[in-house]
């Protein structure tokens, strides 16, 4: 599903009636889906930071720092 194809005539209309869902959607779904990942994965941890950075088992003398 394409918003803008829906969006774009709605604001040439001036008609934003539906226009909420488009914004709603998308917020509740990445909601549900942090839900999800924390049912199934439980709370972050630490070494799961520095996973997500790629820092585990990167030595030292090889990153480069900006």
């Amino acid at each position: 599903m394409n918003p803008v194809r829906s969006l774009a005539p709605d604001l040439v209309r001036g008609d934003l009636g539906t226009a909420w869902i488009y914004v709603v959607g998308p917020i509740l779904g990445a909601m549900i889906g942090v839900a999800f990942e924390w049912i199934l994965k439980g709370k972050p941890t630490s070494a799961g930071t520095l996973a997500a950075q790629g820092s585990i088992g990167v030595d030292d003398s090889t990153q480069t720092h900006n």
